[in-house]
C-alpha cells in the first residue's frame, strides 16, 4: 500500500510568507502571499496541491476553492502595565507676559484701636519786649518809624504774634514772624515796624507766641 502525508512545498510568489494548512487533505503548502487582505488558492481535489489564484471564482472544477486572512483577528486588551518611573523635571519655560490689572478688592474690616500715646508737651510761652517810638522830628530825625521784635527760647518756633501802641498817633505798618535775630521772616521770634506821627514820644509792645516743635 502506497502512503503519501507529504508533498513537495509549493511556493507562489504572491507577497509576504504564509503558511496554509489542507484540514482533512493530505498536502501542505508554503506560500508567498500579500502582506495585507485575504490569501486566494484553489486545492486539487484529488491530492491537495495547491495554486495562487487572484480570487476564488478561478478554481478549475477538479479544485476546490480555498482563501484566509492575513492576519487573524485582534486579540483581547492586555492588563495594563505598571505605571513607569516619573521622568526628570523640565526645564522652566520663559516667563508670561504680566496680566492686567486686577480690579480693587472691597475695603477690610476696621482695626482694632491703638493704645494711646504720650501727650505731646506744647511748651506754650509768650515772651514779649517793649520798644521806644519817638515822634518825628522837625526835619525827619528821627523818622518816627521804628521796628523791634521778640525772639522765642531755644528750641521753640513762633505760631503767633501781636502789637501792642502806647499812644493815638502811632500806626502800625507790618506785624509778622520772624528769624528772631534779624528783619528777616522765619518761624524763631515775632517782630512788628509802628510809625509815631504825633508830637509825642510813645512806646509799643512786641508779643509773641511760642511752643514746642
Amino acid at each position: 500500500m502506497n502512503h503519501r502525508s507529504w508533498r513537495q512545498p509549493v511556493k507562489l510568489v504572491i507577497g509576504a510568507v504564509a503558511t496554509a494548512v489542507i484540514v482533512g487533505g493530505t498536502a501542505y503548502a508554503t506560500v508567498l502571499a500579500p502582506a495585507a487582505g485575504t490569501v486566494h488558492a484553489c486545492a486539487k481535489k484529488s491530492n491537495g496541491d495547491l495554486r495562487a489564484v487572484s480570487g476564488a471564482g478561478s478554481c478549475k472544477t477538479n479544485e476546490r476553492a480555498l482563501s484566509w486572512d492575513i492576519a487573524g483577528r485582534p486579540g483581547a486588551d492586555g492588563p495594563a502595565g505598571p505605571a513607569g518611573p516619573a521622568g526628570p523635571a523640565g526645564a522652566a519655560g520663559p516667563a508670561g507676559q504680566q496680566g492686567a490689572t486686577g480690579s480693587q478688592g472691597p475695603a477690610g474690616p476696621q482695626g482694632p484701636q491703638g493704645p494711646a500715646g504720650a501727650s505731646a508737651a506744647l511748651g506754650l510761652a509768650y515772651p514779649s519786649a517793649a520798644f521806644a517810638n519817638p515822634a518825628t522830628g522837625q526835619y525827619g530825625t528821627p523818622t518816627g518809624i521804628d521796628f523791634g521784635q521778640v525772639p522765642c527760647a531755644a528750641g521753640k518756633q513762633v505760631v503767633g504774634g501781636g502789637v501792642s501802641t502806647s499812644g493815638q498817633d502811632q500806626y502800625l505798618k507790618k506785624s509778622y514772624p520772624t528769624d528772631g535775630s534779624t528783619s528777616a521772616a522765619g518761624n524763631r521770634g515775632w517782630g512788628a515796624t509802628v510809625e509815631n506821627d504825633g508830637n509825642t514820644n510813645e512806646t509799643f509792645t512786641v508779643y509773641a507766641i511760642c511752643v514746642n516743635p
